[in-house]
């Protein structure tokens, strides 16, 4: 125990900077001259380089923006945990970090010199809040699951439950703490251990994995545990501490020993980890697969059991967050799981981080579990047909909830079977057919399909990849029809998600489907239509990578061929109405406006937005001039409707923040959302979706339905005789004018 006593007396001797300071650092290690990946990196705008050597590193190693750290070097640095971390070991990497944070580190991202971030690194998240996914699920989170490859699971996935269905349930939260800890996806040959290896990946190429770029970042919260590597991670400050790279394993190993350990004291501190999607590309450098699954057997023989171990373990209340990271250490050497030069290392470490002016984290008080969302007694949205009724007659009272439930599925990516060297996935025209027939094999229609094996493309088959489409339930009754509208779209828009009221009867309708391949879903109170653009907003909250949202009613029915050739970043909208806002005009006859939520809300709206639009958000003056010069004249606003539109990613922000702001007020939609696409937006800049709006012949719809518009409003395919038409109007003449079938 000689290196506690050398610890504590060199604690009060502070190191101070001897390089270039910088706030975003980012560490590597290198056995090689310059990489083009460490070039890349290396060429970032903001952040500065930390470059670890070993052994076998060039002695002359240098590149502009890196600051190369020899052994020689490593040594005059003067940290206590210098002497005790071997030599060709992984773990020299903290000493990396120990530099990045005496040099003013506010973000460190850590990678390989075999590994490109994407994106300028913007693909992660530096703000103090942010809104998204939160895991509901048991226990593991496996994240390439997340990320569209059910077949694939990341280095330390637990072997046992590499087989097991994931849970595809969350919370979807408005505004949380930003994780601490974000790993970002690799596409390419993504961190894998060497039993896929051996037994999956083909001999005579590379690996080439493409992961789910749109999916949603996804936080872990306390009580959920999945592995995470040191190649593509950003560290917050308040986790600095997590960095610790323990020395008494292989290189395999040590890195998701480290995620483990760091995930749990997470908790105590209240911070999270999250998984990003695919912000970087890996080109592997060589290895030896045996040699690999060698040094990998702790991983396969001890993660269940260290698992097990984290879970049950407890920090004394009365320790500092510091006492827990050592007691943790001390723990998990006793049970066999680290070795007890980890213990060591990690006294040193902690002194270091003193040395080089980090402050400790303060603990917080933690209760925690695996969620269920069967316990939550909180459902959203109506019941009843005769509640929804009476509803819009008075304001809603829709509760500010922070988080509402969710279920997520990627859209699936193709993992070629290792044998198959002609292998491609089933053409898009085939999987279209086959899904139509399901529900129209009653219903005869001639198709020719003598090519239908060599057709692979319609006509839009890649215009939606990078779209949100967003289908929204009044009431929860209606959801039965996903049926048809996943027949009708899916296969066309690869990443569709519904919304709508009172999730255990959207459970069950998902239940009574006779071939669910898994939706998507958001639970909120949409107060029987009147707020119906929440499920956009909450799409936004989701945080899906996208170009933009487009929106649609269930009852809305759009031909998806005519969007092809239109401006993602144009906003897209109906026909809608002038109204004036002079309550004692002779013209005033619009019924919604004499509601609460009509003039009442919308006033109130106005009053709340005029005294708290932060910085960055156009002004509500702004806006009205936006949407008066669009209606025609001053005292005149939008109104109309708003069951289908389109909004670019570059509008965002400030749509979510005008959202909000009419959800809290319940304003009316067909106010809400005419006002925010012209405000937002130039009339003249707004590109017009053509359709059909007949509200008073619901029974006679399909005698209106026009392929060459974009939309007929409103169909609803309940009874025999609806889907009959449906099958011979829509899919049909679909499957004509995508396939010329």
């Amino acid at each position: 125990m000689k290196i506690f006593k050398e610890v504590r007396s060199e604690i009060k001797s502070p190191l101070k900077p001897i390089g270039i300071q910088s706030k975003n650092w980012i560490v590597i290690t290198t056995l090689s001259p310059p990489t083009s990946d460490v070039k890349f990196i290396s060429s970032l705008r903001g952040w500065r380089v930390v470059v670890v050597g070993d052994v076998a590193t060039p002695a002359n190693w240098s590149y502009p923006n890196c600051d190369f750290l020899s052994l020689e070097r490593q040594k005059k640095l003067n940290y206590l945990i210098t002497d005790l971390v071997p030599e060709k070991s992984y773990s020299r990497k903290n000493i990396g970090y120990l530099y990045a944070i005496q040099h003013g580190a506010e973000v460190i991202y850590e990678t390989d010199d075999d590994n490109r971030p994407l994106y300028g690194l913007k693909r992660f998240d530096y703000e103090s809040e942010f809104s998204g996914l939160e895991f509901a699920g048991q226990n593991l989170f496996n994240p390439y699951h997340h990320f569209g490859q059910r077949t694939l699971w990341p280095r330390g996935f637990p072997l046992s439950a590499v087989s097991h269905e994931s849970d595809r349930v969350y919370w979807m939260h408005k505004n949380m703490q930003t994780p601490l800890i974000q790993q970002g996806i690799v596409n390419g040959d993504p961190d894998m251990d060497a039993i896929f290896r051996l037994t999956r990946k083909r001999a005579d190429r590379p690996l080439d994995v493409q992961f789910d770029s749109v999916a949603p970042t996804a936080v872990l919260p306390a009580g959920v545990f999945s592995p995470f590597n040191s190649q593509n991670t950003l560290f917050h400050q308040d986790a600095f501490w997590a960095l610790l790279i323990p020395s008494g394993t292989t290189m395999r190993v040590c890195d998701i020993w480290r995620g483990y350990w760091a995930q749990r004291l997470l908790w105590e501190i209240g911070g999270r980890l999250a998984f990003y999607p695919p912000n970087a590309y890996q080109q592997r450098n060589s290895h030896n697969y045996l040699l690999d699954a060698i040094d990998e057997l702790q991983l396969y023989t001890d993660t269940e059991k260290l698992i097990t171990f984290l879970r049950q373990w407890i920090c004394s209340p009365h320790l500092s967050f510091y006492g827990c990271v050592e007691t943790l250490t001390l723990d998990l050497v006793a049970a066999g799981l680290w070795k007890a030069r980890d213990m060591d290392v990690t006294k040193a470490w902690l002194a270091d981080l003193r040395r080089v002016g980090y402050k400790e984290p303060v603990r917080k008080t933690i209760v925690w579990s695996s969620p269920n969302v069967q316990k939550s007694d909180v459902i959203l949205g109506n019941n009843t047909l005769e509640e929804c009724q009476k509803r819009p007659l008075t304001q809603a009272s829709i509760p500010e909830n922070n988080s509402s439930f969710a279920v997520f599925y990627p859209a699936e990516k193709i993992m070629p079977p290792m044998h198959s060297k002609d292998f491609s996935p089933m053409p898009k025209v085939l999987q279209h057919v086959k899904v139509t027939d399901e529900i129209c094999s009653d219903f005869h229609f001639t198709r020719d399909l003598s090519n239908l094996s060599m057709t692979n493309k319609a006509t839009n088959a890649d215009f939606f990849n990078d779209i949100l489409v967003v289908v929204t339930f009044h009431f929860s009754r209606f959801y039965h029809n996903i049926r048809y509208l996943e027949a009708a779209y899916r296969t066309i828009f690869p990443n569709l998600i519904y919304c709508g009221p009172n999730r255990i009867k959207f459970q069950a309708a998902m239940e009574s489907l006779p071939h669910n391949r898994g939706v998507s879903f958001i639970e909120t109170d949409v107060n029987c239509g009147c707020q119906a653009y929440s499920c956009i907003l909450g799409a936004m909250q989701a945080g899906y990578n996208v170009k933009g949202y487009l929106y649609m009613g269930d009852d809305v029915l759009v031909n998806p061929w005519v969007f092809t050739g239109m401006n993602k970043s144009r906003v897209w909208a109906t026909n809608s109405f002038h109204y004036t806002l002079d309550t004692n005009s002779p013209k005033k006859k619009w019924t919604w406006w004499d509601r609460p939520v009509g003039q009442r809300a919308f006033h109130l709206a106005v009053k709340d937005i005029r005294t708290k639009t932060p910085i960055g958000i156009k002004s509500w003056e702004s806006m009205m001039k936006s949407v008066e010069s669009a209606a025609g004249g001053s005292g005149l606003i939008k109104r109309g409707l708003s069951d289908l539109y389109y909004i670019p990613k570059r509008l965002q922000e400030e749509a979510k923040w005008y959202l909000s702001m009419f959800k809290k007020r319940s304003v009316f939609l067909e106010i809400a959302v005419p006002i925010l696409l012209y405000g937002l937006e130039p009339a003249s800049d707004i590109e017009a979706l053509t359709g059909t709006s007949v509200s008073l012949e619901r029974n006679h719809m399909w005698s209106f339905y026009n392929s060459s518009a974009h939309y007929v409003h409103p169909i609803k395919i309940s009874q025999r005789s609806a889907v009959q038409s449906f099958c011979s109007n829509f899919i049909a003449t679909m499957l004509k004018r995508l396939y010329g079938l």
